[in-house]
């Protein structure tokens, strides 16, 4: 073995100290830091505490105004997390299906409820399904119209 492979427990001390260091440094925050935490603060105090954690967790200023103009003075009611659950469920046994053509046999390998997917993923399926068949054919009849193809 070459002395040159062999680490000294001076070394190995060393690195793991710097390791330490590392984690543990204090960071320094930016000017923009500073200024998005004092944003935080004043949505806290002026609205409440999930508007200020709902800002904190989307971490991009421009996202965040972006909804803010988007749905200004609305009230928005965020799905149950089952729900929001079964809806990528729906999704994913749609995508499955439809796009992918896959059978169900298979679909159900890929779902994580094995073969016991809930009845209402079928029935979401389906109601998705009709869904997009009524919103395709409102575009249709929007296109057929602003480009007077029916006379």
């Amino acid at each position: 073995m070459n002395t040159k492979d062999i680490i000294t427990k001076k070394e190995i001390k060393s690195h793991w100290e710097n390791q330490i260091n590392s984690i543990f440094e204090k960071q320094k925050n930016t000017d923009m830091d500073i200024f998005l935490s004092i944003v935080s603060l004043i949505l806290y105090e002026r609205f409440d505490d999930t508007i200020a954690e709902l800002y904190s967790i989307i971490n991009n200023t421009e996202l965040f105004t972006e909804i803010i103009n988007k749905f200004s003075g609305m009230t928005i009611k965020i799905p149950e997390r089952d729900n929001f659950k079964t809806a990528i469920s729906i999704a994913l046994a749609y995508y499955y299906k439809h796009i992918k053509k896959m059978k169900w046999e298979d679909i159900k390998k890929e779902l994580p409820y094995g073969d016991d997917i809930p009845l209402k993923t079928g029935k979401g399926i389906a109601k998705l399904q009709k869904v997009i068949k009524e919103r395709l054919e409102e575009l249709l009849k929007e296109e057929i119209t602003d480009n007077n193809l029916i006379e």
